[in-house]
């Protein structure tokens, strides 16, 4: 994290954010946070107000089905996937929830076209299916 002052100068030292308090005070609508990093004696003052600012990583591209398409049984999670007009059954490694959505940490590489919508006809590895793709969905977070 980088701290600015209200004159637009940047503080020098680079540090972490270690603490951030979820209670604001509304009067000044400001917050408490504490940073681990070095810290100039006669530069930052307690109760000084500042601007802070934090570098996060670049964000990774991740895989994301809707839970629908998702099947349990006894050899785990798998989902299926559209391979020359069957259905290919691919085991899959879930991860955290996005959205609606849940994240596949392993299994599928992406671009795969996962069946989702198995109501009206239930789907059987090798059966033949004709699938419909839809626009994937880019999810911020």
């Amino acid at each position: 994290m980088r701290i600015r002052f209200s004159d637009g100068s940047a503080y020098d030292q680079m540090g972490t954010l270690n603490f951030l308090n979820v209670t604001v005070d509304r009067p000044t609508d400001t917050g408490a946070r504490a940073r681990d990093g070095p810290q100039s004696e006669s530069v930052l003052i307690d109760g000084q107000l500042v601007t802070v600012e934090l570098e996060i990583g670049a964000p990774h591209e991740k895989v994301v089905v809707p839970q629908a398409a998702l099947i349990a049984d006894q050899g785990g999670v798998y989902v299926f996937v559209v391979e020359d007009g069957k259905a290919v059954i691919k085991r899959v490694k879930p991860g955290g929830a996005s959205g609606t959505g849940v994240v596949i940490d392993e299994g599928l590489a992406g671009g795969e076209l996962v069946i989702v919508d198995r109501l009206a006809v239930p789907v059987r590895p090798g059966a033949p299916v004709q699938a419909t793709p839809v626009q994937p969905v880019i999810s911020g977070g």
